[in-house]
């Protein structure tokens, strides 16, 4: 498997909508162990001290494509 080395969020922001297309249909504890599994290799590659701002940053990154994927799926857009 090849290494990429990423410089901001928006180098990852599309490989990540890409591959969330993937298990977009898929049930909802299975997306929740693809994205934790996402977040936890994350953190153990970039967690560093002082660098909770980038961690945070792509926190919230994964987060907003998550519901953008959950708000696609349900009829109901009220999810939060």
């Amino acid at each position: 498997m090849c290494r990429l080395l990423f410089r901001t969020i928006q180098d990852v922001t599309p490989i990540l909508i890409i591959n969330a297309k993937g298990v977009v249909h898929a049930p909802l504890a299975k997306q929740h162990e693809w994205y934790a599994a996402l977040l936890r290799g994350h953190y153990g590659y970039y967690g560093r001290p002082h660098n909770y701002p980038a961690l945070n940053g792509f926190y919230r990154e994964v987060c907003r494509i998550w519901m953008r994927c959950l708000r696609r799926r349900s009829h109901n857009t009220n999810l939060q």
